[in-house]
C-alpha cells in the first residue's frame, strides 16, 4: 500500500501541472480570438488576443491599411517571442507566429489559479475624450461613469492570485485603489487606446516552449495630426516576470511580417543608428497577387522604430532551412540571438558574421543592402531582437512607432522613411500630450535636422528633400569649410547641378530662420 501511495503522488507531482494547465485552457479558450481595432487618424488596424496582430485568420489577409481607405495592407501579421533560459541553462520561451497551432498566451493576468473568464477578452477601450469628460464631471449629480472607465483593470483580483496593480491610472487619494468614483482615471497616451494584457501560463500549443510565467501588457494608440503623425501607430509593449527566477538574458523578439500589397516582391533593411527596421518593395510598381491588391506605382515603405531602445539583432528570414523561419523554440531561441534556425551565424555581403542584416542605406550601390546585392524579392519576415534583464516581479517596457512613407518612388521612399523616424523620435522624447497634435514646421518639426541628399556619390546633379516644405539657403561647402555654392530654397525638394564642381568632399548645409539643420556629407565624381 505504501508502494502504490508513492507511485500516486509521484504521479501526480509530475503531471498535476500540466493538468491544472489544461483544466486552465477549458475556462478561457471562449474569450480567446477576440479582435478589436483601431482608425482613429489615417491608420486602421486590428489586434487580437491570441497575440497575433495586424491579421485576420479567417479571411487570410493582413489588416494594418494606411491611407485606411486604400484597404490595401503594408503588414499581415506581427507578434513578439519572449525567451530566456535558467541557471541550468533550460530554454523557456512563449511566443507566436501565425496562431496556426493554437496560441502561447491566454487572454487576462498571471495566475496559478482558475479564475474562469473573470477578465473576459482581456481587452479594454478607452478614448481621451471620455477620460477628459470624467476628469471635469466625476462629482457632478447625475453623471453616469462611461464603462471604459469604470472597468478598467486598474487593480488585479489578489484573491484569484493576479498581481495587485495592473494597467496605470490616476489615483487622486494615492491610496494604490483604483476608484473611479472617486475620480481616479485610466492613465493612456494618445486619442485612444486598446489595453490588452496577456500571460503565458497555459499550454504553449504555438512553439512547445516551457513556461516563463511572464504577463505582457500592450497599450496601442494613435494621435490625430496633420503630418506624419497622422499615419503612425504607437504600441507600448510591456512585460513583467511573475516568476521568482532572475532572467538575465530575456529576449524580446519582434517578429514582423510585412507585407506591401503584393507579399512576393519586396525587400527588408534597417537602420541601427535610427533604430528603425523596414521593408520596401524590390521595384517601382506593386502589382495584385493571388486576390491581394497591390499598391501600384511608387509603392510606400513601412518599419517600425524602436523608440526607447537599442536592438540586439536583426533578421530577415529566406525561404530555404536554415535561413527559413523558425517554427520550434529551439530555432526561435536562436533567432532570438541573431542566429539562423539551426544556430548557424549570419553573414554579410563580405562573408562576415553580422547581427544586423541589411543595415546600410539602399539607396548607396556599393551599401550592404538587398538593392546593391541583387537579391531576388520575395516575402519579407523580420525578426528583430531586444535584450533586457528581468528581476523577480520586475518589468521591462520598449516603446515602437509604425511608420508609413510614400512621397517619391520606392527606394526614396526609404530615405523619406528614415526622416520621418527622427521627426517620431523627436516627438516622443519631448513627450507628446493631449489627442491633437499640430503640424511640426518651424519651431518643432525642423528641429529634427535632417534631410536626405541622392544619388550620393552625385555625378551630374543631386537632388535635397526634406519631410516638411523649407525657407531658407542651401549651402554646399568644400571639405576646407570655403561656401562654392548658395542657393535659395523654399520647397521640399531641390535639384542641384554638380557637373560644374570638381570632384571631391563637401558638405551640404541648410539655414532657415527657425532651425539648424545637420550637415550631411556628399560626394561628387566625373565619370
Amino acid at each position: 500500500m505504501y508502494l502504490y501511495r508513492t507511485l500516486i503522488r509521484n504521479v501526480m507531482n509530475r503531471f498535476l501541472p500540466a493538468i491544472t494547465i489544461l483544466f486552465l485552457n477549458l475556462h478561457w479558450i471562449q474569450a480567446q480570438n477576440y479582435y478589436t481595432g483601431m482608425d482613429v487618424n489615417n491608420a486602421e488596424y486590428r489586434v487580437s488576443n491570441s497575440g497575433v496582430l495586424f491579421n485576420d485568420p479567417v479571411q487570410r489577409k493582413g489588416v494594418y491599411y494606411v491611407p485606411k481607405a486604400l484597404n490595401t495592407s503594408l503588414i499581415y501579421a506581427a507578434a513578439f517571442w519572449f525567451g530566456a533560459t535558467d541557471v541550468n541553462g533550460q530554454l523557456k520561451l512563449a511566443g507566436m507566429r501565425y496562431g496556426e497551432s493554437g496560441s502561447d498566451f491566454k487572454p487576462g493576468p498571471y495566475s496559478t489559479s482558475d479564475y474562469g473568464n473573470a477578465y473576459g477578452s482581456a481587452i479594454w477601450r478607452v478614448t481621451s475624450a471620455d477620460i477628459d469628460a470624467h476628469i471635469q464631471s466625476w462629482g457632478t449629480s447625475g453623471y453616469v461613469i462611461p464603462s471604459s472607465i469604470l472597468n478598467w483593470p486598474g487593480n488585479g483580483d489578489t484573491d484569484l492570485g493576479v498581481a495587485e496593480k495592473l494597467a496605470p491610472f490616476q489615483d487622486l487619494n494615492q491610496n494604490n485603489i483604483y476608484e473611479p468614483e472617486l475620480g481616479d482615471y485610466p492613465l493612456i497616451k494618445g486619442c485612444e487606446a486598446i489595453y490588452m494584457i496577456l500571460n503565458d501560463y497555459t499550454t504553449h500549443t504555438e512553439t512547445q516552449g516551457e513556461l516563463i510565467r511572464i504577463e505582457v501588457h500592450y497599450m496601442f494608440y494613435q494621435y490625430l495630426a496633420d503630418n506624419a503623425l497622422n499615419n503612425t501607430t504607437f504600441m507600448d509593449v510591456t512585460v513583467y516576470n511573475r516568476s521568482n527566477i532572475l532572467w538575465e538574458d530575456f529576449k524580446i523578439g519582434l517578429f514582423a511580417d510585412n507585407d506591401l500589397g503584393n507579399s512576393a516582391d519586396d525587400y527588408a533593411g534597417c537602420d541601427t543608428t535610427k533604430n528603425v527596421f523596414y521593408t520596401y518593395n524590390a521595384d517601382n510598381f506593386d502589382e495584385a497577387n493571388s486576390g491581394i491588391p497591390g499598391f501600384d506605382e511608387n509603392p510606400p515603405a513601412v518599419g517600425f522604430l524602436s523608440l526607447n531602445q537599442k536592438a540586439s539583432s536583426y533578421i530577415s528570414y529566406q525561404s530555404s532551412f536554415p535561413e527559413s523561419l523558425p517554427t520550434t523554440a529551439t530555432g526561435m531561441w536562436n533567432g532570438l540571438n541573431g542566429l539562423w534556425s539551426d544556430g548557424s551565424p549570419i553573414l554579410d555581403n563580405h562573408g562576415n558574421p553580422t547581427h544586423f542584416m541589411y543595415h546600410e542605406s539602399p539607396l548607396d550601390s556599393n551599401s550592404y543592402s538587398e538593392v546593391a546585392m541583387a537579391n531576388p524579392p520575395y516575402d519579407v519576415k523580420s525578426l528583430t531582437t531586444f535584450d533586457a534583464t528581468l528581476l523577480p516581479g520586475g518589468k521591462h517596457e520598449i516603446s515602437f512607432a509604425i511608420l508609413y512613407n510614400r512621397s517619391s518612388n520606392a527606394l526614396q521612399n526609404v530615405a523619406d522613411l528614415l526622416l520621418v523616424a527622427d521627426s517620431v523620435q523627436q516627438w516622443y522624447d519631448t513627450g507628446i500630450e493631449g489627442c491633437t497634435v499640430e503640424l511640426l514646421g518651424v519651431e518643432e518639426v525642423q528641429s529634427s535636422a535632417t534631410f536626405t541628399a541622392s544619388p550620393n556619390p552625385a555625378t551630374e546633379n543631386v537632388t535635397i528633400r526634406f519631410e516638411y516644405p523649407v525657407k531658407g539657403d542651401l549651402i554646399i561647402s568644400s571639405i576646407n569649410g570655403n561656401a562654392v555654392l548658395k542657393l535659395p530654397i523654399d520647397s521640399k525638394e531641390m535639384t542641384i547641378a554638380t557637373n560644374e564642381l570638381s570632384e571631391g568632399v563637401y558638405f551640404i548645409d541648410v539655414e532657415a530662420a527657425q532651425s539648424t539643420y545637420n550637415k550631411t556629407k556628399l560626394v561628387i565624381v566625373h565619370k
